[in-house]
């Protein structure tokens, strides 16, 4: 009986052990590796292959946070929409995609003809609230002003700037 005891309890270590080795691997191929194999759409991937070639440049690798993909029906109308939170986009330990005007943030919004950008601006963080069917994203900037987005028909409509839409991918 004993014998079966320390048997399970090295059981248990060997399953610990092995859990923190494939943790570590994650960790070492880094989130985007994974995040490309989530069929994302062809302009949030190269918002991210723009971030890891900028990393690579650096001779870091690019790192993806918890929040830095998120995925939300951000209108309301059935569709997955994407938000690039680029406060949680490193170089390894270092902000590469952060500046003195704070982080930039980018939305993407399924519409009848694929994903298009509808939102790209820099800001010092991102608050989502639910606002009906759909979300506000409200988005801290330069001088205490703020971004207050909601979405309709595959638009982003700043509530800040006079309800001001844009629809399409901002040059």
């Amino acid at each position: 009986m004993a014998t079966l005891g320390r048997d399970l309890r090295m059981s248990r270590a060997a399953r610990a052990i092995g859990i923190f080795l494939i943790s570590a691997v994650v960790a070492q191929i880094g989130p985007h590796a994974l995040a490309q194999d989530a069929d994302l759409p062809a302009p949030v991937k190269a918002a991210l292959d723009e971030r890891e070639t900028y990393c690579t440049s650096e001779k870091k690798p690019l790192k993806l946070g918890a929040n830095a993909i998120r995925k939300l029906d951000l209108s309301g109308e059935g569709h997955v929409d994407y938000i690039l939170d680029d406060s949680a986009v490193s170089c390894e330990d270092e902000f590469g995609w952060c500046g003195s005007g704070g982080c930039s943030a980018a939305i993407f919004m399924q519409t009848a003809n694929g994903y298009t950008k509808v939102f790209d601006d820099l800001g010092g963080g991102l608050k989502i609230t639910r606002r009906g069917k759909g979300y506000m994203v409200v988005i801290s900037q330069r001088g205490g002003a703020s971004a207050r987005l909601v979405f309709d028909n595959g638009c982003a409509v700043n509530l800040a700037k006079g309800k001001s839409r844009s629809c399409k991918a901002e040059e």
